[in-house]
């Protein structure tokens, strides 16, 4: 897929251009190889239209899923609708998917390419981010109401935090809370609060110096005190990334620093809190193979590499996305690339930390490529996810996998 044609933000770019480059190299590799597997079946609910079609569906869905009560599935696409600036889709139980939103940056003011999916509240109302567009071209915070009404509540990139990256979090109390992958008074990102009434403040900018990490990208979460947790993918110690709270005053720790003889390096996401106090997450790169790992990281500080992906083989490699962890501690993820054909996997560590892989990717036309979000679980225990390409159209997929 040729994406100079659209409007994308060259960050976001990048990360396309590199998908499609790498899975070209991965794909040619020999499977040497094969991990445990469990009988699972994998469907295509969706598959988004190619852009060259001109349909006016979004293409390249990014971010994690969101699923109602009734079964409908909410999500987002960086590219497609209206204008090729991306969308905010949903599919119903049924199958049936409808175009909510398309982002029109025609007048200078509304968001380009939202690439972390959204989250709804009780009322159904729908908030989002873009990393592009906008006023001053740094991407905004959007409200999409359940008449579908867009509310810009804030514009970024006039003297503050730039390019918002991962899903948000609300509160009770309406705030919304999230991460920007740039910009900052270090210009190396920063944790960012916008009030009910549209008032945004810098809760911390990072420094990628000291100890402090640079350029955070996954997702936050909240514990019950209202303290947040979440990585940056550089900084630290050495280099490579950082786990970090960031407490109620403001105080900022690092938690964890990455890069240290086979660890994990460079997380893209954020990560998930236990209820014993225990954040997982992924790193893209590094470990014993350096094509990523699964890490637990305890309270007191202590990491464990709980899996390092295993390159020439049936093991995928290169997790992006959040994990998804269960009442029974068992964590599931999914990798950009890997798997037998090279297209990416969806695998899950069990709570006696053994790895198994539930789907290996192939690609067009039969099935999606490159996962890129966490997967969600319903109650019985269905799992669902996107794809950034493969289907039908190769512009990407939502999935299911039966247990």
């Amino acid at each position: 897929m040729d994406t100079t044609a659209f409007p994308i933000p060259q960050a976001t770019r990048q990360i396309i251009n590199r998908f499609i480059l790498v899975l070209a190299g991965i794909a040619m590799l020999a499977s040497l190889a094969t991990l445990p597997a469990v009988a699972q079946t994998e469907s295509i609910l969706y598959n988004f239209c190619s852009v060259q079609q001109n349909c006016g569906d979004g293409a390249s869905p990014i971010g994690t899923l969101v699923r109602d009560s009734a079964g409908n599935l909410y999500g987002t696409t960086c590219i497609g609708g209206a204008l090729e600036e991306g969308t905010v889709f949903k599919l119903s139980a049924e199958g049936a998917e409808t175009v909510l939103y398309s982002f029109e940056d025609s007048t200078g003011r509304d968001g380009i390419c939202p690439n972390a999916g959204i989250i709804r509240d009780k009322n159904g109302n729908i908030y989002g981010t873009t990393t592009g567009g906008g006023v001053y071209e740094g991407g905004i915070v959007f409200m999409l109401s359940p008449s579908l009404t867009e509310t810009i509540l804030y514009t970024f990139g006039r003297q503050d935090a730039r390019t918002p990256e991962g899903p948000l979090v609300l509160d009770r109390q309406g705030n919304l809370y999230g991460v920007a992958g740039s910009g900052g008074t270090a210009k190396f990102g920063a944790v960012y609060k916008i009030a009910p009434n549209g008032t945004e403040s810098i809760l911390h900018s990072f420094t990628n110096s000291n100890g402090d990490g640079g350029y955070p990208n996954g997702a936050l979460v909240s514990d019950t005190r209202g303290n947040l947790y979440g990585t940056t993918s550089y900084g630290g110690a050495y280099g490579y990334g950082t786990v970090y709270r960031l407490n109620l005053d403001g105080t900022e720790t690092t938690l964890h620093s990455f890069g240290l003889n086979s660890d994990g390096r460079t997380p893209y996401a954020g990560v998930v809190l236990a209820k014993n106090g225990d954040l997982y997450g992924t790193t893209n790169l590094g470990g014993a193979f350096r094509v990523g790992t699964v890490f637990k990281l305890s309270p007191n500080g202590d990491e464990f590499v709980l899996h390092s992906f295993t390159p020439n083989t049936s093991d995928g490699q290169h997790p992006y996305g959040e994990l998804l962890l269960d009442s029974a501690g068992n964590l599931y993820g999914t990798t950009e690339y890997g798997g037998t054909s090279g297209a990416g996997v969806v695998f899950e560590i069990t709570a006696a930390r053994t790895e198994m892989i539930l789907h290996e990717f192939t690609g067009s036309p039969s099935d999606g490529a490159t996962p890129f979000g966490a997967p969600i679980m319903d109650s019985a225990g269905n799992l669902y996810g996107t794809t950034l390409s493969g289907g039908a159209n190769d512009s990407g997929t939502i999935f299911r996998i039966t247990p």
